[in-house]
């Protein structure tokens, strides 16, 4: 009799003991899905900071206009968030930051690209930045009005490498500095088409400029409906 009432206690506390370990590893899972994406959307913070700062440092410079997380909403609801715009040396360009680490590998046509074993991140899926960003400079040329200047694409990746994109839009942080300030410099005479450029849009986010979180309020709205 008491070896079946050890055994009995035996395969209980074996079970308990069990169940903790899975427990703990489950509760260490969850907590490291989230470290790895509280570091993620610090990462993507630290990065579109970084640009937004030089954007404004050339802006400074050059006598120009710069403006970082700028959503928006059109008389649909429809809404668009541009994480950087400048407006400077006659020359108006729309930027989209992607933080990823690693190695990045996409075409201009794909419908979506990827971010190659890059630090803090397992190996991720993008949507073909280039596309996204030719979707908000559609939204804002179509608010802004055909006339207003040329809108210039500009994907910048902080972080990562580009080696393997074969695009003439798509920088790192250096060369996309380096091919803006070559780009201004062309056009730096021209100081009232910027000024009017830059009205132009200051009226229209006057009307229509909306929140980070009423962007994000919207989109959810829009797929779930």
């Amino acid at each position: 009799m008491w070896l079946y009432v050890g055994m009995a206690i035996a395969v209980i506390v074996v079970a308990v003991l069990l169940g903790f370990f899975f427990l703990f590893r489950t509760g260490k899972a969850l907590l490291g899905n989230d470290s790895a994406q509280k570091r993620r959307e610090v990462l993507g913070k630290q990065g579109e900071d970084a640009v937004a700062a030089m954007l404004q440092a050339i802006a400074a410079k050059h006598n120009g206009y710069a403006y970082e997380n700028v959503a928006f909403k059109d008389e649909n609801d429809y809404s668009s968030e541009i994480d950087a715009i400048l407006i400077c040396g006659g020359r108006f360009y729309v930027v989209e930051v992607k933080s990823n680490k690693g190695t990045i590998y996409g075409n201009p046509d794909d419908s979506y690209w990827h971010a190659k074993k890059g630090e803090w991140q397992e190996d991720t899926e993008l949507k073909n930045p280039i596309k996204q960003n030719q979707g908000h400079i559609n939204h804002l040329r179509r608010l802004l009005g055909e006339d207003v200047l040329y809108m210039t694409s500009i994907v910048i990746f902080p972080y990562a490498n580009i080696n393997n994109v074969r695009s003439s839009v798509v920088h790192d942080y250096y060369s996309a500095k380096e091919y803006i300030l070559k780009e201004i410099a062309l056009g730096e005479h021209r100081q009232k088409t910027t000024y009017l450029a830059n009205e132009r849009l200051k009226a229209m986010l006057a009307n229509h400029r909306i929140s980070h979180e009423e962007h994000v309020k919207l989109l959810r709205e829009r797929y779930d409906a």
